[in-house]
């Protein structure tokens, strides 16, 4: 008896054997319930993903001898000929062979013909993006109006390389990737029928390993399965992938977590010596640190893992060690060595790098924190409300009364009073103040000018002066000659590193 791989085998046959596609299925069966099947459709996706398992199944619910149906019998002669491939009425065309202007002209020909047993005769075009730029001319004009009797299902994995006069005289539908779960789920199926033990975390392995495409797992676990134990075992599947596994993933999170930079060179070392693909492993790492970012979110974040439940509780309790901004710096730096590996005749070197540099990381705080920090340093540090002083007339010398003017403003607001100090008062002239900023203090200037700084600022003058005061800044063209002063003697620079308890590492 001839062996049938598990891909044909257990290949879809009705539309609600499609997995992962439910909005085309759905979308197709109304279109036969209603009538409205178009003359021609463009399949669009991944490999394996059920494109040409769709466009047969469209066949059979056109020429089923009880149809047009959305559930074709799969019992009658026209429904069984087009599951076996052998109907005379659909026609299989593999577009990467029949490519050029001479075999789409004799195509041109038979469409004239009518169907044999069925209602139509259509042609399926796979990988119809091969076909070349006359073949494409040569179908366009019977693609755009064929006879009653014929349909036309392109499918391809290239829908960009679909000139757009061919795809704008199609209904296009776009099959996406299906999730690891799913392909798991039909797998265990595949299983159960089949008698073959396996575990959990090996079918999640394979349906991770799969990408999506669901006719890779299944010859995946066809050629796993078929030594005389029926059985799959997780080693087994991570030796043929080549995968390091969960466990070692987990290993390795906690190493960086202990910042233990002699250990992690060391399995670095052992994969090198098992004969490891190391950029497998760093894509593997990256979505090991994905998913402990993912728990952050909390139990909703489950329903975004391919993970068996105790890997599951793995994540989350590994994720605890992490803090968000140090899960998101670790991403980063992995996918940038990532690249730097592919570019890398000594892809460890990169790798142990990355891994030293993760190992010594500091401390990391998220901006939030930070702003609160400088909020609660703010409001500490305010100074008390100033008295009511007496009004100040305009003739009287601006400068001999810039400190309380300062002084007012940070009594509104600290960091503001900070900023205005480094300004210099030029004059106060019928209830307008301008103030000066010299080149290197512009940044200072421009956080006044803001309209809300600017306000505030105001308000706080006007109180003081007993009078409306506008401000108005101005910016001083930049000296020649160049400051002797150090970084930390900038104002902005030495609130930055009180408020940070931070130092300065390098002036340039």
């Amino acid at each position: 008896m001839t062996y049938l791989a598990f891909a044909r085998k257990y290949r879809p046959q009705l539309f609600s054997d499609l997995i992962g596609q439910d909005p085309i299925a759905t979308t197709l069966k109304n279109a036969i319930r209603l009538g409205r099947v178009t003359h021609a459709y463009l399949f669009a996706g991944p490999r394996g993903v059920g494109k040409t398992s769709a466009a047969r199944i469209l066949s059979k619910a056109l020429n089923c001898e009880k149809g047009p149906t959305e559930t074709p019998c799969n019992k009658c002669i026209a429904c069984q000929e087009i599951t076996q491939g052998n109907s005379l009425d659909v026609l299989e065309i593999d577009g990467a062979s029949n490519r050029g202007i001479d075999q789409i002209r004799e195509l041109r020909e038979n469409v004239k013909f009518h169907p044999t047993r069925g209602e139509f005769r259509i042609y399926i075009i796979d990988e119809v993006h091969q076909i070349t730029h006359d073949g494409f001319d040569a179908l366009l004009k019977t693609l755009e109006e064929p006879p009653p009797h014929v349909k036309f299902i392109l499918a391809t994995t290239e829908p960009h390389k679909v000139p757009a006069t061919i795809s704008s005289r199609c209904q296009r539908f776009d099959f996406h990737r299906i999730p690891s779960k799913a392909i798991a789920s039909k797998l265990q199926e595949i299983v159960e029928e089949e008698k073959i033990e396996v575990q959990e975390e090996a079918l999640l392995a394979i349906a991770r390993a799969a990408q999506g495409s669901l006719r890779d797992a299944e010859v995946l676990l066809d050629q796993l399965s078929s030594g005389p134990k029926r059985r799959v075992e997780l080693e087994q599947v991570l030796g043929t992938l080549g995968s390091v596994g969960q466990g070692f993933l987990f290993k390795v999170a906690e190493v960086i977590q202990k910042k233990e930079k002699l250990a992690l060179l060391q399995m670095v070392g052992q994969l090198v010596k098992e004969g490891r693909d190391l950029s497998q492993f760093v894509d593997e790492l990256i979505f090991h640190f994905r998913n402990l970012a993912v728990a952050k979110l909390g139990e909703e974040g489950k329903s975004l893992m391919d993970l068996s439940e105790d890997a599951l509780q793995e994540v989350y309790r590994q994720a605890e060690g992490f803090s968000l901004e140090e899960d998101l710096y670790i991403l980063n730096l992995l996918a940038k060595t990532h690249l730097a590996m592919k570019r890398s005749s000594l892809p460890s070197i990169p790798l142990e790098m990355t891994l030293v540099k993760l190992a010594k990381r500091d401390a990391m705080v998220d901006i939030e924190t930070l702003l609160e920090r400088l909020e609660a340093l703010e409001k500490s540090e305010v100074s008390p409300p100033l008295p009511s002083l007496p009004k100040i007339p305009s003739s009287i010398s601006i400068e001999k009364e810039w400190g309380a003017l300062v002084q007012a403003v940070e009594a509104k607001k600290k960091l503001l009073g900070i900023f205005l100090k480094e300004g210099k008062p030029v004059s106060l002239e019928e209830g307008l103040l301008t103030v000066a900023f010299e080149a290197e203090n512009s940044f200072h200037r421009e956080t006044l000018e803001s309209n809300a700084n600017r306000n505030l600022i105001e308000e706080a003058l006007s109180e003081l002066l007993h009078q409306k005061i506008r401000i108005a800044f101005h910016a001083l063209k930049k000296e020649k000659a160049a400051s002797s002063e150090t970084p930390a003697h900038d104002p902005i620079v030495k609130f930055s590193l009180d408020a940070f308890n931070g130092k300065v590492i390098r002036d340039e």
